[in-house]
């Protein structure tokens, strides 16, 4: 037979669970990808600041800390380009799905 009243009203609230934790971490996911795709500028300043920094001897000395913070902020440089590159792969993802779902849009 079919389910109850009660055992229907219980699954659409688990759906709508689902559906509202589904958008939040969506939104968070999102969140944390924009703001990584910040790390190759902040990089590319601070490395070129401290290059620049490094051709005169008086103001900066270099030193083994100072090439090894070098090395870790050039390397910060591709790591946020790969977060830009998956976010822009799941806009891609996104709008090919609704074309899909909905091939009126166009």
């Amino acid at each position: 037979m079919g389910e109850s009243i009660s055992q229907a009203t219980n699954r659409r609230k688990v759906d709508k669970d689902e559906r509202w934790l589904i958008i939040k971490l969506q939104t968070i996911r999102q969140l944390v990808l924009s703001r990584a795709t910040l790390i190759p500028a902040i990089s590319s300043l601070a490395a070129t600041l401290l290059v620049v920094a490094t051709f005169n001897e008086e103001l900066i000395p270099i030193t083994v800390p100072l090439k090894i913070g070098l090395s870790v902020l050039i390397l910060f440089i591709p790591t946020g380009l790969i977060f830009g590159l998956m976010e822009l792969d799941m806009a891609i993802q996104k709008q090919v799905a609704s074309i899909e779902k909905d091939p009126q849009q166009l």
